[in-house]
């Protein structure tokens, strides 16, 4: 399946759960709003019942609540409008004014009153038996004081079975929330498991189909070799251990391959017969060397697969012969093993110590005794020295020195231009660097500070460069390893 389907697949798969969770959120925002409703019914009905506590002379409404259970005949209607009329007329007879004619006026508030009570009480026993007092943000300001003609009017009240209804189900909605949500931290978890592996996946397959590495499934890897096809001459170990012979057609004759250049980033088919998973190209009749002969030296790996199955390469019958066995070489197998494996650190020219160390070092002449390095900008400067010009020689009818300086019969070895500037280069650099270190640091890797991915050409240049460093790494350890005295040494037993 490819990725676009996959990421199709999961993209509908979070709306789902997105969807699913708004539909939650908004249950959960209504049930919450309507505890909230009734949370502030109950402490207004609570700062009622204090009020009318307090009024009447009680610390709390659950102590008159406690008395009037104890004493119903004494809190009734009718002993408490009986009490309110000998109030009136002791009030009257003491005032020496007539009473009033109020008394229809005050049996209607103090029903209502001794009614409203009633529903408080049982409302609060209900409440206290749920558990659902709850605090609220309204202010005492806004209560209504006692007395007057709002008091007696209470907002419409709620039983408590539907509250207790409605606290169920927001519990419900919340595990359900809570499962749902456990259930996207799982998906999610998932995707980036499943994502990284997609990524070393991909990762894997670049290194191995495009770089030229051997795959799992019998396919032989190509390297980036330009080699000719065409019959090379037999004779000396190097070329015979490097060309192998190839099956003869009908005539006896073998056959021509025609120049090929394999590229690294698509395997190429291969004309010509058929050739084994343990042969190397090669022919019989001699012609000449092509023009690069390091190119000509260069083989075409086969590699089969170490499965059941065969290469589709590799024929059914293939004739050996002694002088056609693969020999290692053993520079291959020096470079690929590590630096750390092949060499180690000379403890006689290191104080002792077997690990590299930083120490500051001062004066001129004891910097000076320091392995000269340099950065990225200084590298550049030495590359493009160049060295200084000979001095003019002697005419050559002067007389020649008595000193024998060479014998002209032997050819002497001659130095190339590059060589010459990068010893002229070292040289300059160990004269005038201003980077002197005891063990030089690690260098920085190529385009380690550019942020964002390269392309595929760019990445190819990186570790083409990273190659190079790693390289010219190795060379200067094997440098100091064959000097006496070097800082490194060849393990024993690498």
């Amino acid at each position: 399946m490819s990725s676009s389907t996959e990421s199709t697949k999961e993209e509908k798969l979070h709306e789902a759960y997105k969807s699913e969770l708004r539909k939650l959120e908004e249950t959960i925002r209504i049930s919450r709003s309507q505890n909230k409703t009734l949370s502030q019914q109950l402490y207004e009905a609570k700062n009622r019942s204090s009020n009318v506590a307090e009024s009447m002379g009680f610390k709390s409404f659950d102590e008159l609540a406690q008395i009037v259970i104890e004493n119903p005949d004494v809190w009734n209607f009718e002993s408490i409008m009986a009490n309110h009329n000998k109030v009136n007329h002791s009030s009257c007879i003491e005032g020496d004014s007539p009473p009033k004619d109020n008394t229809g006026n005050n049996k209607t508030i103090l029903r209502e009153e001794f009614e409203e009570l009633r529903r408080q009480v049982q409302a609060l026993q209900h409440g206290s038996h749920d558990g659902l007092l709850a605090s609220s943000s309204r202010s005492s300001n806004d209560q209504v004081p006692h007395g007057s003609a709002s008091s007696s009017k209470l907002p419409e009240k709620t039983s408590s079975s539907e509250v207790f209804e409605l606290q169920a189900k927001l519990k419900l909605m919340t595990d359900k929330y809570d499962k749902l949500l456990a259930t996207k931290e799982a998906a999610e978890r998932k995707y980036n498991h499943d994502s990284k592996k997609w990524k070393e996946f991909k990762s894997w397959l670049f290194k191995t189909v495009f770089k030229g590495g051997s795959l799992p499934d019998g396919h032989p890897e190509f390297p980036d070799v330009s080699f000719n096809a065409s019959p090379h001459p037999i004779g000396g170990f190097a070329l015979r251990k490097n060309f192998l012979s190839s099956p003869a057609g009908p005539s006896g004759q073998s056959e021509n391959i025609p120049s090929t250049t394999m590229d690294d980033t698509r395997p190429h088919t291969i004309s010509g017969p058929r050739i084994s998973s343990d042969l190397e190209i090669s022919c019989d009749s001699p012609t000449p060397v092509s023009r690069k002969r390091k190119t000509a030296e260069l083989q075409l790996k086969l590699k089969s697969s170490p499965g059941k199955g065969r290469s589709p390469l590799t024929p059914s019958k293939v004739l050996n012969s002694p002088s056609t066995s693969k020999l290692p070489h053993p520079e291959d197998k020096e470079k690929s093993d590590t630096i750390n494996k092949c060499f180690e650190i000379n403890k006689d020219a290191n104080n002792g110590l077997d690990y590299q160390y930083d120490e500051v070092v001062r004066g001129k002449q004891h910097r000076h005794q320091l392995d000269a390095g340099d950065c990225d900008l200084c590298k550049e400067y030495y590359n493009r020295l160049e060295p200084l010009p000979s001095p003019p020689r002697p005419p050559m009818w002067k007389s020649p020195s008595t000193t024998r300086i060479a014998d002209f019969s032997t050819p002497q070895p001659s130095t190339s231009h590059s060589h010459t500037k990068r010893n002229f280069s070292e040289s300059h650099k160990k004269k005038i660097s201003r980077h002197r270190y005891k063990w030089s640091p690690p260098r920085t890797p190529p385009d380690y500070w550019n942020i964002g991915f390269p392309t595929t050409q760019e990445a190819e240049d990186i570790n083409r460069r990273a190659e190079e460093m790693h390289e010219e790494k190795r060379r200067r350890i094997e440098a100091e390893a064959d000097k006496v005295g070097g800082k490194y040494v060849r393990r024993k037993n690498p």
